[in-house]
């Protein structure tokens, strides 16, 4: 996760591998679908993915995520997230539980980098929402800086 200061937005950027993303479409559905060979798959697991994601502010609002879209490339899929927010933000509160359904071993990581500072955040199954406190809470307006 970054603050995009030009827009104004938090961007958050998702990495899988193929194997993953495949495989979980594949149990979803029941048959072989290619994460390779067509975009409903991606899109399937991007969706998947987009409900597994959640992002609050610290006094639990909902921050509304935006799917700006996805793509294949050396292995990965990516997948692109937008909020747009306003005013002060201290920092956030996060649940990526994805995979965990299919392999409660699965260990997510989600590095917020703001400050010139880079804070991971780790993910097991159950963990739930965890917070993340900005060094110096962000200061929000429509349109992003001046």
């Amino acid at each position: 996760m970054t603050f995009n200061e030009r827009s104004g937005n938090l961007e958050f950027v998702h990495r899988f591998s193929f194997h993953d993303a495949e495989h979980v479409v594949q149990l979803m559905n029941g048959n072989a679908a290619s994460i390779h060979e067509t975009d409903g798959a991606q899109r399937e697991f991007a969706d998947y993915l987009v409900s597994e994601f959640v992002v609050r502010t610290l006094d639990n609002t909902p921050i509304d995520l935006t799917l700006v879209g996805f793509e294949l490339d050396s292995g990965f899929i990516w997948i692109y997230q937008e909020a747009a927010v306003e005013g002060e933000l201290a920092g956030l509160r996060l649940r990526h539980s994805a995979l965990h359904t299919f392999w409660p071993e699965q260990i997510n990581t989600v590095n917020v980098e703001l400050d010139n500072r880079v804070q991971t955040i780790v993910f097991t199954s159950g963990s739930g929402l965890r917070d993340v406190v900005f060094q110096t809470p962000l200061q929000i307006t429509t349109g992003g800086a001046p």
